[in-house]
């Protein structure tokens, strides 16, 4: 019966260990989250080529990317595009966004300060 109890031990010792060990690492993945900026840029124009996922730059150096592109909806004629960019991206009051097209075809969300 003695070797059950130990079995039964070493068991619940070994359960504790993994769920720690997955405990850290969910903690773990969420480090580097929430380090980002969210930003909604308003498009009047097309803002064909641009995808969820596709490269922001800022001043030709890459700082994030897009998040999602939708239709405003009490604003149809308006497209909203939200970017997520590094948290020490300087973007200040005054700064615009664009659209850049490629030779390749596709387009990206640039940012730039007046």
């Amino acid at each position: 019966m003695e070797t059950r109890s130990n079995q039964i031990l070493v068991g619940s010792i070994t359960l504790g260990l993994i769920a720690a060990l997955v405990a850290f690492m969910i903690w773990l993945s969420q480090f580097g989250e929430g380090e980002g900026k969210t930003y909604d840029v308003f498009f009047r124009q097309s803002v064909e080529g641009l995808a969820k996922g596709s490269s922001v730059t800022f001043s030709g150096v890459p700082v994030g990317q897009i998040e999602s592109i939708n239709l405003v909806p009490d604003s149809p004629q308006f497209v909203r595009v939200r970017v997520n960019v590094n948290g020490d991206t300087p973007i200040l009051e005054g700064s615009t966004a664009t659209i850049r097209s490629s030779f390749t075809g596709s387009s990206r969300s640039s940012a730039s300060r007046n």
